[in-house]
């Protein structure tokens, strides 16, 4: 049969070699007693105070080793009635503690957050490259370079977009709460509330980034929202969109990465002092995951996000892609400045009443794919009875609706005001008749 395996010899705790060792210590103790009483001076010893108080007057010659043989018999008493717990406990002097080892970084169950990150962030590039390629096949030359310029715009324009606003809303609560608890701290005197940051700061902000960022990359859409609108209009096949829609998931996903990174020891510093949790769902809404207050209800929020993504589709449409004839088109520059009129207004109309969704399918599901990922609760996956599903399909079903009431309610109006432009002018005789 196979060889057993040798078992370890158990340890059985020896007091008496313990109680011998006390009596000895107690006799060192004894004749430093007498050296310091002949001397007068302060012995030393291990105490946090580094040297032995005037014992004498407090200690006679055999109350040292009385104390030690009482402790000894304490120790072996308490041995006995915890055979199971404790296999020893023996008075000795302490041994240097060996240096803990580093706590694993966020994220992490042993990996760490950037490996964890770069396994997620290899998987969605490889995606988008498989994509690329089985849409490559069959295509012309110019078809082809026309898709590797939309899946790259996409992918960067999203990713600056994205990390400008996540820096917009760390900027606001700098500037209107943190600061002032920074100011409190340094002068010394009592905290005062936070000021409610200022919406129109933000909302322009992240207006200003969309219209800048379409500049450096025209074309691009920087929301899958858009992208399926662009299917419904006709503009891009659905294939494209998909790959267009996953590009800007990962340029979400490794913006939220960077911030971050780069704001890692600023959440530290203003929220993890005494060792506090910085990691909760109030700091996730820096990266894009809001979450409505308790006594939301799903139904309503869900409402808001439907009529939010509507009103903006029934205010983008016409910039974008409705005129009436013989008008000649906007300027690129004019137009993205539109588009960011547009978002300016519904943001700070839509955004800040803390009960829906903004109009981005991916904003909060890219930044919840990436914080559960570093160490934020993982509840936000099912927090608020599943609300990251609301704010997913939401806008969907707020684009549909808004598309149908553009097609119902406003292209005849541009239909009757281009038939008006297409009739000659009235005569003179005309006008006296």
């Amino acid at each position: 049969g196979a060889r057993a395996t040798p078992r370890a010899p158990e340890i059985e705790p020896s007091f008496h070699v313990a109680e011998a060792a006390m009596r000895q210590a107690a006799s060192v103790i004894q004749g430093l007693l007498a050296l310091q009483a002949a001397a007068g001076a302060a012995v030393p010893c291990g105490g946090p105070s580094r040297e032995c108080l005037p014992l004498v007057s407090d200690i006679d010659d055999g109350s040292g080793a009385l104390h030690l043989l009482s402790l000894g018999a304490a120790v072996r008493q308490s041995a006995d009635q915890d055979r199971h717990g404790v296999q020893a406990q023996l008075v000795a002097t302490p041994a240097p503690l060996a240096p803990e080892a580093p706590a694993p970084e966020d994220g992490a169950g042993g990996g760490g957050m950037l490996p964890r990150f770069a396994r997620i962030a290899a998987t969605l590039c490889s995606l988008i490259f498989i994509c690329g390629l089985c849409s490559c096949r069959g295509r012309s030359p110019r078809e082809q370079e026309a898709f590797h310029n939309d899946i790259i715009g996409e992918l960067f324009g999203t990713f600056v977009v994205t990390l400008m606003c996540n820096m917009v809303n760390w900027t606001a609560a700098f500037l209107f709460d943190f600061a002032l608890q920074e100011e409190n701290v340094r002068r010394n005197i009592a905290p005062a509330a936070a000021s409610p940051g200022n919406p129109l700061f933000i909302a322009t902000c992240i207006g200003l980034a969309y219209s800048l960022t379409l500049n450096m990359v025209p074309g691009a859409t920087l929301n899958p929202l858009f992208c399926l609108m662009l299917v419904f209009l006709g503009v891009r096949s659905l294939f494209v969109a998909i790959c267009c829609a996953v590009a800007q998931f990962v340029g979400m996903f490794v913006a939220n990465a960077l911030s971050y990174v780069m704001l890692a020891s600023s959440l530290q510093h203003f929220l993890g002092r005494g060792g506090a949790d910085y990691k909760t769902m109030e700091t996730a809404a820096l990266f894009g995951v809001q979450v409505p207050p308790d006594w939301v209800s799903n139904g309503g929020a869900f409402l808001v996000t439907v009529v939010g993504s509507t009103t903006l589709i029934l205010l983008l449409i016409p910039v974008v892609g409705l005129r009436p004839k013989n008008v000649p088109p906007l300027h690129p520059f004019l137009q993205n400045c539109a588009i960011a009129l547009v978002i300016v207004a519904t943001t700070s109309t839509f955004g800040f009443i803390g009960i829906g969704s903004p109009p981005n399918p991916w904003q909060m599901l890219a930044g919840v794919a990436f914080l559960s990922e570093v160490g934020w609760p993982a509840q936000m996956w099912y927090a608020h009875g599943h609300y990251i599903w609301i704010s997913v399909f939401g806008p969907v079903v707020g684009l549909v609706l808004g598309l149908a009431l553009v097609h119902f309610c406003v292209v005849g109006r541009y239909e009757e005001a281009s038939a008006r432009q297409a009739q000659p002018p009235p005569t003179a005789a005309a006008d006296y008749e």
